[in-house]
Order: structure tokens, then sequence, then C-alpha cells
């Protein structure tokens, strides 16, 4: 009576693309994931050298002290500064 939609030699065509779709997807939560990570790791290190940077400071004796051991830090971190010549 009516025909059968899609017909049945598009099938595996169909189930190919579905297949390729999922593979796809898949693979791009994997790298989110994976960037997810990343991105945590460069979080807790930049908590982890915050908080050294500022024992240094906080362990300064006196004034003198205290701005030589800020402008060491903020030198290393000057645009450049890690560069290799």
């Amino acid at each position: 009576m009516f025909p059968q939609l899609p017909s049945p030699a598009f099938r595996p065509h169909a189930e190919v693309l579905i297949d390729f779709y999922v593979d796809v997807s898949l693979r791009m939560l994997q790298a989110m994931q994976k960037l997810s990570e990343l991105n945590l790791q460069l979080g807790r290190d930049l908590m982890a050298d915050s908080g050294a940077h500022m024992q240094q400071l906080m362990s300064s004796k006196n004034a003198s002290q205290f701005n030589a051991t800020l402008a060491a830090q903020m030198a290393r971190y000057q645009p450049g500064s890690q560069l290799r010549h």
C-alpha cells in the first residue's frame, strides 16, 4: 500500500552516516575532556605559583627586600621574558 520510507537500499548508507556522526561526536567530547583537564591543571599550577610567590613576599623582612622580591617576580612575567635568544 504505502512505500517503505526510507527505501531498504538507503538503510546501509544511513547507518554509515549515523556511525560517522556518533564517532565524530565522541571524539569531540574526548577532546573537550582533555582540554578541560589541561585547563584544570593550569589553574592548579597557577594557584600553587601564586601561593609560593605570596609566601616569598610575606617573608620579606623590610620594604626594600619586599620591593626587590616583587620586582623579580614581575620581571619573570613580562612579555618576552621567557623567550630564548
